[in-house]
């Protein structure tokens, strides 16, 4: 829940386009999800599994328990996806 909030904070604070409301409204029939926002989506998601797993096995390298390696790749894999959406969101 602390996630998603932190996600919607980026947006909620974003400044408006100019002439946002002069603009038509996009196709319905158009897929939400183009095939360079799909692309994009999934490296970001690989980046972020890479990064968790990383920190796994470096925690579990460094002499952490399996709790305390879980713990710290967890929290890796929260602030790549609030840097990566307030990257994002730019």
């Amino acid at each position: 829940m602390t996630t998603a909030m932190l996600l919607g904070l980026s947006l909620a604070f974003e400044p408006k386009e100019p002439g946002l409301m002069d603009r038509p409204p996009r196709d319905p029939r158009a897929p939400i999800l183009t095939g360079t926002l799909l692309r994009a989506s999934c490296s970001l998601a690989g980046v972020m599994l890479r990064r968790g797993f990383r920190t796994l096995r470096l925690a579990l390298v460094c002499a952490a328990t399996i709790d305390q390696a879980r713990t710290v790749a967890v929290n890796v894999f929260v602030l790549s996806s609030c840097s990566t959406s307030s990257i994002a969101a730019r």
